[in-house]
């Protein structure tokens, strides 16, 4: 869901819209969805992947030149209070 709406206001906020071309990048696509990030785009459109951070370190993508790592996980933690795994987000550096 973070990744969509991160795409979202992205969109929203960007100037000339047709420069650029948005796409996910997580284990919850189907293989055609997540095959998308690997086509070419105009010479003229950045190509901007809005990603996982497992996504983020083991693929290589054509034209992508910069990588933003906003420095948040998600992980299952077990919580003892309800004996369930639950995911959490958090900080995975400094």
């Amino acid at each position: 869901m973070e990744i969509k709406r991160c795409l979202e206001m992205l969109g929203d906020s960007l100037p000339n819209r047709d420069s650029y071309d948005l796409f996910p990048l997580h284990a919850g696509l189907s293989s055609q969805e997540q095959s998308r990030v690997f086509r070419k785009v105009p010479k003229h459109v950045r190509k901007i992947v809005a990603a996982t951070n497992v996504a983020e370190t083991s693929i290589t993508i054509d034209g992508i030149v910069y990588v933003i790592d906003t420095g948040r996980v998600k992980e299952t933690q077990f919580d003892a209070a309800t004996n369930m795994m639950r995911l959490v987000g958090k900080r995975h550096f400094g």
